[in-house]
């Protein structure tokens, strides 16, 4: 029946499943049943959903459902009794005129043309034209600036730049609503950052709080329910830095080989208090201990009790009490055990958990703030008790007026529950209040943010419409323009220069292949992470990273140097391998002290199932190998040798540096050593680096680590993957000999090392080269290259298996 009228069909393209769906949506605008009684209505053609018995079943149900839920007071009911036959039905809308298919879901219920139905507009609307036809075009009021920003951190710092403007002229009494909690809690470190305190009398919730994040993970420390995640962010807390520090004579070196250990296991997973302990990750075995022995079952005094007792142990007591949402922490938690000694009741230990996350959450901090000059206010105050200046944080359409109260509720609910008037009525006043701050002769900023990266930020509708009332009043700008002016005054006229960078210090005495490699790519990134000593962060994965796959099979190839296999025997003997590796904790490292966790089940299972995926290629390159090994039946010469992962190291000896790596796999042929290392990378790519002589220099350099006691024949990059095995070979790829391509490589890296160590400039490469310099580089963005290249394929951009 919906089908039936003729604009509702044209909007729908004839879907009985579209019309279902605009049914809904009426329902929800109206909150009235009343287009699904169509008795007193017969259709004038026949209706779609004959054709479509599950809709016709659905919409059977709806009816059914709105003759037991129908109500007098519903907006649609009340509407068709007071508009008589004879009388033209109004629409009161507020903002905005109602849309084509909302006329017509109107014609369809009133039984009248669209075009008779008069539409009124809301009093509030009408009031500001007439406030706009009373003031003078040079009346007393400031211009309201509307800022988009694509991203919350976009809109602090663009936030924080309209405040210090502020500042700036005197302005000492600057009100901030804060629509977004949670840009407000960045934007208040960034004011701390400038010197400017913020005084918010609404607070926040406990739990959100730095302090907080301390005793909820030391807590989950003590219940096992901790991840490698966790305990990383955990051990960095200032307040677990200091306590432990104090308490336990956890220094800075046991933090580092904590972090090192558990970036080294790479990945998401959980780990249990006992297993840090005993591997003399953290010295908390005391605490480990009286986890243990701990029943699984206990009073909720017990548990507080138990955190209680924890927080003194590891010094977080004395740091707590340094800090004021420390004080408040540790006071909700002592009272939560006080009114909780009398109950008995055992419980387990994810209740308890729950039960203090609840207790944290309704418990609000308000710092205590002196002589602030921004403070945190209400829409509604501004109305009557108003700032010198207004920021507006939050003032898209889902947040601006916000709704106080749900609009699924009939009036005749409201009434019930003691609520006076109807949401559409509590929403005007909202508007109203929003007017009376609009019009008020303050500076103001109203601030909206982007839901996506890439989609437009939209303010309220309520703004726009004001805003068009008086245009020359609004100046519309990008934050993006803010936060450029915010960097550029960020610096003193000392800090601005135009000199180059250059190394001014000694350079190491040892440098490995690897780190020669990342010089040729970019001096810039070998000077930030080596002679600097900028350690990128490697975050934790929630999956099995790609280096995972790489390191397992290193591992597996690092044995694979028997002889006189078949393919099968081969293909066996991996398969094996593989298992073997997994069925033991394993890590990316090799040595024997490194941090191991056993792989999650889910991870194991993928891992697994990518590493067996490579065997039947495998097994067919090994046994290549084999063949071309093998001895001559006639010479009855022994097999030659293979060796795998050979560290070898020789100096530089016109600069005095030692240069070290390490070879995959080693084999000695006739003709000299032949050396090979393993990638998972694209063979296209590597073969594109070897053939520009200046790029690729590990294999080169791995031919001068052994040339004072070998010669080596060829050096070869090993392409593993699915599809393929492909042997990249240096000679050929790049069409010169083994030793005029060592040669020239050699003088190419001694000569950029002997130029840093003189003072030349220091190079940014990977801003001219191809963006994947930029994609491996882990300190980027402080060569101030955009970072939002495209990624290369990730087939690009695979790991070396050495990872």
């Amino acid at each position: 029946q919906l089908l039936d009228h003729p604009g509702i069909a044209d909007s729908l393209g004839g879907s009985p499943k579209a019309a279902l769906g605009l049914a809904a949506k009426w329902v929800k605008i109206f909150d009235g049943w009343e287009w699904l009684e169509a008795e007193a209505r017969p259709p004038n053609t026949a209706s779609s959903l004959v054709d479509a018995p599950h809709l016709s079943a659905d919409l059977g149900m709806l009816r059914a459902l709105h003759a037991q839920n129908r109500s007098e007071s519903d907006r649609a009911t009340w509407m068709a009794r007071h508009a008589g036959p004879q009388e033209t039905p109004v629409w009161f809308c507020m903002a905005q005129s109602p849309s084509p298919s909302q006329r017509a879901m109107a014609s369809l219920i009133w039984r009248q043309p669209a075009a008779s139905i008069r539409v009124f507009a809301a009093p509030a609307i009408a009031s500001l034209e007439a406030l706009h036809e009373q003031l003078a075009p040079d009346g007393p009021i400031s211009t309201r600036r509307l800022v988009s920003a694509q991203s919350m951190e976009e809109s602090a710092w663009a936030a924080l730049q309209c405040i210090l403007d502020w500042r700036a002229q005197g302005i000492d009494d600057i009100g901030l609503v804060a629509l977004d909690r949670k840009m407000l809690r960045r934007l208040r470190a960034l004011l701390e950052r400038a010197g400017e305190s913020l005084a918010d009398g609404s607070g926040w919730a406990l739990d959100t709080t730095v302090a907080a994040s301390a005793v909820t993970g030391l807590n989950d420390l003590l219940l096992d329910q901790a991840t490698t995640q966790s305990v990383l962010e955990w051990v960095h807390s200032p307040f677990v830095r200091k306590g432990l520090g104090e308490r336990l004579g956890f220094k800075a070196d046991d933090r580092q080989r904590l972090d090192e250990a558990l970036r080294a296991f790479g990945r998401v997973a959980p780990i249990r208090l006992k297993a840090l302990s005993d591997q003399g990750l953290l010295p908390m075995q005391t605490l480990a201990q009286k986890a243990a022995v701990r029943q699984a079952r206990q009073p909720l005094a017990a548990w507080a009790e138990m955190l209680l007792e924890a927080i003194e142990e590891t010094g977080l007591e004395s740091e707590l009490a340094q800090d004021t949402a420390g004080q408040a922490l540790s006071a909700a938690v002592q009272q939560l055990r006080a009114e909780s000694i009398s109950d008995t009741n055992p419980i387990e230990a994810p209740l308890w958990q729950a039960l203090l996350q609840e207790a944290l959450s309704q418990s609000r901090f308000v710092a205590p703030v002196a002589d602030a000059h921004v403070r945190v206010c209400a829409l509604s105050s501004l109305s009557w008790a108003a700032p010198k200046a207004v920021l507006v944080l939050g003032a898209d359409p889902q947040r601006l007026p916000e709704r106080p109260v749900a609009e699924f509720f009939e009036p005749r609910r409201f009434a019930e529950m003691g609520l006076a008037n109807p949401p559409e009525l509590i929403e005007a006043e909202g508007f109203g209040q929003l007017v009376s701050v609009w019009m008020k002769p303050l500076p103001m900023v109203f601030m909206a943010c982007a839901e996506k990266p890439d989609s437009k930020a939209e303010f309220s509708n309520w703004i726009e419409l004001l805003a068009m009332v008086r245009p020359d009043w609004t100046d519309r700008q990008n934050a993006a323009a803010l936060v450029g002016h915010y960097e550029l005054n960020l610096q003193p006229d000392a800090a601005r220069t135009d000199e180059p960078t250059v190394f001014r210090g000694v350079l190491p005495a040892q440098i490995s292949v690897t780190e020669l490699q990342r010089l040729v790519d970019c001096p810039y990134q070998f000077y930030l992470q080596r002679l600097l000593g900028f350690a990128p962060v490697a975050d934790l994965e929630e999956e099995s990273p790609p280096t995972d796959l790489g390191s397992l099979m290193h591992q597996v190839l690092a044995d694979a140097t028997m002889a006189h296999q078949t393919e099968a025997d081969w293909a066996d003997w991996l398969e094996q391998a593989i298992d073997t590796r997994l069925a033991r904790p394993f890590s990316r490292r090799k040595e024997d002290d490194s941090f191991r966790l056993m792989v999650p089940s889910a991870l194991h299972a993928k891992l697994r199932a990518e590493a067996k995926a490579l065997v039947p290629r495998l097994s067919v390159w090994l046994k290549s190998r084999e063949q071309e090994l093998a001895p001559s039946a006639v010479s009855g010469a022994a097999r030659p040798k293979t060796q795998t992962e050979t560290a070898v190291e020789r100096e530089i000896t016109a600069l005095g540096i030692l240069i070290k790596g390490r070879i995959d796999r080693w084999e000695e042929t006739n003709g000299g050593a032949l050396l090979i290392d393993f990638k998972t990378s694209d063979p296209k790519t590597l073969e594109k680096n070897i053939k520009k002589a200046d790029r690729d220099v590990q294999l080169p350099l791995y031919a001068w680590l052994i040339g004072p006691k070998e010669t080596a024949v060829d050096a070869r990059y090993i392409s593993i993957r699915r599809s393929a095995i492909k042997e990249i070979g240096l000679a050929q790829a790049s069409g010169q000999p083994i030793a005029q391509l060592t040669d020239a490589v050699l003088e190419q890296v001694s000569q950029a090392l002997r130029g840093l160590s003189e003072g030349a400039v220091i190079e940014p490469l990977g801003m001219t080269r191809e963006k994947t310099v930029c994609d491996r580089c882990n300190v980027r963005g402080i060569c101030r290259r955009d970072d939002r290249l495209p990624a290369e394929d990730d087939d690009d951009d695979d790991e070396d298996l050495d990872s």
